[in-house]
């Protein structure tokens, strides 16, 4: 499944085409702030949804890891550098089950069965 490169959201609804090949994936959230061009902004979306819970340095809850944030900002600048052309709108296809023989009773039976164990 896919995810958005920029916060790891599951639901990217956008591709940016990067030279010489490739391409970055975005949210509509993150598509939104990145062609208002507004990066301070993401990059606190980004933090408060990719970074919060992994990234903390231990002595100060509220700071994170400079080494991870300096990361971050040098694979935005690469795709900043390396953007070619508009975001690409995806189709709305629907995502392949991960067990494509797995029917939606059996996947329901099987989660029922896992919150409910029998009783034997």
């Amino acid at each position: 499944m896919l995810e958005c490169d920029f916060c790891a959201g599951v639901d990217p609804r956008w591709q940016y085409p990067t030279a010489p090949t490739g391409s970055w994936h975005a949210c509509q959230p993150c598509h939104e702030l990145i062609d208002a061009g507004l990066w301070t902004e993401l990059a606190a979306r980004a933090t408060t949804l990719t970074f919060s819970p992994h990234w903390h340095l231990p002595e100060d809850q509220d700071a994170y890891d400079p080494a991870v944030v300096r990361q971050r900002d040098d694979a935005w600048a690469w795709f900043r550098a390396n953007r070619h052309g508009p975001a690409v709108k995806l189709g709305r296809e629907r995502p392949r089950r991960l067990v494509p023989w797995r029917s939606r009773r059996a996947r329901t039976a099987a989660a029922r069965e896992r919150r409910e164990p029998s009783r034997q």
